[in-house]
Protein backbone atom coordinates (compact mmCIF):
# COMPACT_ATOMS: atom_id res chain seq x y z
CA UNK A 1 0.00 0.00 0.00
CA UNK A 2 1.16 3.52 -0.77
CA UNK A 3 2.42 5.06 2.47
CA UNK A 4 1.81 8.65 1.41
CA UNK A 5 -1.22 10.44 2.76
CA UNK A 6 -4.26 9.77 0.62
CA UNK A 7 -6.03 13.01 1.42
CA UNK A 8 -6.91 15.38 -1.37
CA UNK A 9 -4.20 17.69 -2.83
CA UNK A 10 -3.02 20.55 -0.65
CA UNK A 11 -5.39 23.48 -0.87
CA UNK A 12 -4.71 27.16 -0.40
CA UNK A 13 -8.23 27.77 0.87
CA UNK A 14 -10.41 25.69 3.15
CA UNK A 15 -13.08 23.28 1.93
CA UNK A 16 -14.88 23.19 5.26
CA UNK A 17 -15.72 25.64 7.99
CA UNK A 18 -16.40 25.58 11.71
CA UNK A 19 -18.49 27.93 13.81
CA UNK A 20 -15.90 28.43 16.54
CA UNK A 21 -13.30 31.18 16.28
CA UNK A 22 -9.70 30.16 16.66
CA UNK A 23 -7.29 32.32 18.63
CA UNK A 24 -3.72 31.73 17.51
CA UNK A 25 -1.04 31.22 20.10
CA UNK A 26 2.74 31.00 19.96
CA UNK A 27 2.51 28.22 22.55
CA UNK A 28 -0.15 25.76 21.34
CA UNK A 29 -1.61 23.21 23.73
CA UNK A 30 -0.39 19.71 22.94
CA UNK A 31 -2.83 16.82 23.40
CA UNK A 32 -0.59 13.99 22.23
CA UNK A 33 3.04 13.91 21.23
CA UNK A 34 5.98 11.89 20.08
CA UNK A 35 9.55 12.96 19.34
CA UNK A 36 8.74 14.94 16.19
CA UNK A 37 4.94 14.98 15.95
CA UNK A 38 2.19 16.48 18.06
CA UNK A 39 -1.59 16.67 18.07
CA UNK A 40 -2.61 20.20 19.03
CA UNK A 41 -5.84 21.24 20.71
CA UNK A 42 -8.56 23.25 18.97
CA UNK A 43 -7.80 21.87 15.52
CA UNK A 44 -10.14 18.99 14.70
CA UNK A 45 -9.13 18.82 11.03
CA UNK A 46 -9.07 15.02 11.15
CA UNK A 47 -12.73 15.06 12.21
CA UNK A 48 -13.74 16.28 8.76
CA UNK A 49 -14.76 12.91 7.33
CA UNK A 50 -16.26 13.73 3.94
CA UNK A 51 -15.58 10.63 1.77
CA UNK A 52 -14.84 12.90 -1.19
CA UNK A 53 -11.71 14.00 0.67
CA UNK A 54 -10.50 10.39 0.97
CA UNK A 55 -10.69 8.77 -2.48
CA UNK A 56 -9.11 5.52 -1.25
CA UNK A 57 -11.33 5.15 1.79
CA UNK A 58 -12.57 1.69 0.85
CA UNK A 59 -8.99 0.40 0.77
CA UNK A 60 -8.52 1.16 4.47
CA UNK A 61 -11.20 -1.17 5.82
CA UNK A 62 -11.16 -4.96 5.62
CA UNK A 63 -14.47 -5.20 7.45
CA UNK A 64 -17.50 -3.70 5.63
CA UNK A 65 -19.00 -2.90 9.03
CA UNK A 66 -16.15 -0.49 9.73
CA UNK A 67 -16.78 1.35 6.46
CA UNK A 68 -20.49 1.47 7.26
CA UNK A 69 -19.71 2.90 10.70
CA UNK A 70 -17.44 5.54 9.16
CA UNK A 71 -20.16 6.58 6.70
CA UNK A 72 -22.76 6.71 9.48
CA UNK A 73 -20.53 9.11 11.40
CA UNK A 74 -20.26 11.53 8.48
CA UNK A 75 -22.76 14.37 8.69
CA UNK A 76 -24.32 16.19 5.76
CA UNK A 77 -21.69 18.92 6.09
CA UNK A 78 -18.84 16.42 6.01
CA UNK A 79 -17.97 16.73 9.71
CA UNK A 80 -18.19 13.83 12.13
CA UNK A 81 -21.54 13.85 13.89
CA UNK A 82 -19.70 13.41 17.20
CA UNK A 83 -17.52 16.48 16.71
CA UNK A 84 -18.58 19.58 18.62
CA UNK A 85 -17.69 22.38 16.21
CA UNK A 86 -18.07 25.05 18.86
CA UNK A 87 -15.84 23.40 21.46
CA UNK A 88 -13.68 21.85 18.74
CA UNK A 89 -13.68 18.57 20.58
CA UNK A 90 -14.87 14.99 20.19
CA UNK A 91 -17.95 14.21 22.29
CA UNK A 92 -17.24 10.47 22.34
CA UNK A 93 -13.46 10.65 22.68
CA UNK A 94 -13.03 7.81 25.18
CA UNK A 95 -15.32 5.53 23.14
CA UNK A 96 -14.30 6.62 19.64
CA UNK A 97 -13.85 3.87 17.01
CA UNK A 98 -10.47 2.20 16.56
CA UNK A 99 -9.91 3.93 13.23
CA UNK A 100 -10.11 7.34 14.92
CA UNK A 101 -7.14 6.55 17.16
CA UNK A 102 -3.68 7.74 16.20
CA UNK A 103 -1.82 4.64 17.32
CA UNK A 104 0.90 2.50 15.81
CA UNK A 105 -1.31 -0.57 15.43
CA UNK A 106 -4.12 1.42 13.82
CA UNK A 107 -1.90 3.08 11.24
CA UNK A 108 -0.11 -0.15 10.52
CA UNK A 109 -3.40 -1.88 9.78
CA UNK A 110 -4.89 0.94 7.72
CA UNK A 111 -1.87 2.37 5.92
CA UNK A 112 0.92 -0.16 6.29
CA UNK A 113 3.04 2.30 8.27
CA UNK A 114 5.70 0.92 10.61
CA UNK A 115 6.33 2.46 14.07
CA UNK A 116 9.63 4.15 13.07
CA UNK A 117 7.76 5.87 10.21
CA UNK A 118 4.92 7.20 12.35
CA UNK A 119 6.25 10.67 13.18
CA UNK A 120 6.95 11.54 9.56
CA UNK A 121 3.72 10.00 8.29
CA UNK A 122 1.53 11.67 10.93
CA UNK A 123 3.13 15.06 10.33
CA UNK A 124 2.52 14.75 6.60
CA UNK A 125 -1.09 13.64 7.11
CA UNK A 126 -1.82 16.46 9.55
CA UNK A 127 -0.42 19.11 7.24
CA UNK A 128 -2.42 17.82 4.28
CA UNK A 129 -5.64 17.58 6.26
CA UNK A 130 -5.22 20.99 7.91
CA UNK A 131 -4.44 22.54 4.51
CA UNK A 132 -7.51 20.96 2.95
CA UNK A 133 -9.89 21.85 5.77
CA UNK A 134 -8.61 25.25 6.92
CA UNK A 135 -6.17 26.32 4.18
CA UNK A 136 -2.41 26.39 3.89
CA UNK A 137 -2.40 29.91 5.32
CA UNK A 138 -4.42 29.50 8.51
CA UNK A 139 -4.01 29.80 12.25
CA UNK A 140 -4.46 26.03 12.51
CA UNK A 141 -1.52 25.39 10.18
CA UNK A 142 0.62 27.97 11.96
CA UNK A 143 -0.16 26.46 15.34
CA UNK A 144 0.65 22.93 14.19
CA UNK A 145 3.94 24.04 12.64
CA UNK A 146 4.90 25.88 15.83
CA UNK A 147 4.34 22.72 17.87
CA UNK A 148 6.48 20.69 15.48
CA UNK A 149 9.18 23.37 15.58
CA UNK A 150 9.32 23.14 19.36
CA UNK A 151 9.63 19.37 19.25
CA UNK A 152 12.35 19.37 16.63
CA UNK A 153 14.43 21.64 18.81
CA UNK A 154 14.73 24.38 16.20
CA UNK A 155 17.69 26.74 16.65
CA UNK A 156 19.03 24.69 19.58
CA UNK A 157 22.22 22.66 19.64
CA UNK A 158 21.85 19.03 20.82
CA UNK A 159 24.58 19.40 23.43
CA UNK A 160 23.31 22.57 25.09
CA UNK A 161 22.09 20.78 28.20
CA UNK A 162 18.46 21.18 27.22
CA UNK A 163 18.31 24.94 27.59
CA UNK A 164 15.98 26.82 25.33
CA UNK A 165 17.67 29.31 23.04
CA UNK A 166 16.34 32.59 21.79
CA UNK A 167 14.26 31.96 18.69
CA UNK A 168 12.27 29.02 20.03
CA UNK A 169 12.65 25.28 20.24
CA UNK A 170 13.96 22.87 22.82
CA UNK A 171 17.25 21.00 22.94
CA UNK A 172 17.53 17.23 22.85
CA UNK A 173 17.98 16.88 26.60
CA UNK A 174 14.90 18.96 27.36
CA UNK A 175 12.90 17.05 24.76
CA UNK A 176 13.80 13.69 26.27
CA UNK A 177 13.04 14.97 29.76
CA UNK A 178 9.65 16.30 28.70
CA UNK A 179 8.74 12.99 27.10
CA UNK A 180 9.97 10.63 29.81
CA UNK A 181 9.91 12.38 33.18
CA UNK A 182 6.32 11.40 33.99
CA UNK A 183 5.13 7.90 34.77
CA UNK A 184 2.89 5.59 32.72
CA UNK A 185 1.46 6.91 29.46
CA UNK A 186 1.34 10.60 30.31
CA UNK A 187 3.78 13.46 30.11
CA UNK A 188 3.51 17.13 30.85
CA UNK A 189 2.49 19.26 27.87
CA UNK A 190 5.47 20.69 26.02
CA UNK A 191 3.70 24.04 25.84
CA UNK A 192 0.97 23.98 28.54
CA UNK A 193 -0.98 27.07 27.49
CA UNK A 194 -4.68 27.11 26.58
CA UNK A 195 -4.84 28.92 23.20
CA UNK A 196 -8.34 30.23 23.93
CA UNK A 197 -7.56 31.91 27.24
CA UNK A 198 -3.80 32.26 27.21
CA UNK A 199 -3.81 30.83 30.73
CA UNK A 200 -1.80 27.90 32.03
CA UNK A 201 -3.50 24.58 31.48
CA UNK A 202 -3.58 21.64 33.87
CA UNK A 203 -4.07 19.09 31.11
CA UNK A 204 -1.46 16.51 30.29
CA UNK A 205 -0.38 15.29 26.88
CA UNK A 206 -0.60 11.61 26.02
CA UNK A 207 2.66 10.01 24.97
CA UNK A 208 2.41 8.30 21.58
CA UNK A 209 2.64 4.52 21.82
CA UNK A 210 5.32 4.34 19.10
CA UNK A 211 7.64 6.86 20.72
CA UNK A 212 10.32 4.37 21.80
CA UNK A 213 10.78 3.25 18.19
CA UNK A 214 11.96 6.65 17.02
CA UNK A 215 15.58 7.56 16.57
Amino acid sequence: MDKTSSLSPVATTSTASTSAPFIPSSTPMVLKLSNKWACVANCGACCYLAPSERPYLMDYFDDPDDLALYNSMTGDDGWCVHYDKTARACTVFEDRPWFCRVEGETFGKMYGVTPPEMDKFCTSCCREQIADVYGTVSTEMTTFNLAIKHLKGANTAPDDGGKKKKGGGFGKAAQVKALHEAAAAFVKPVVPIDPFTGEESTKVAVKADWINTQE
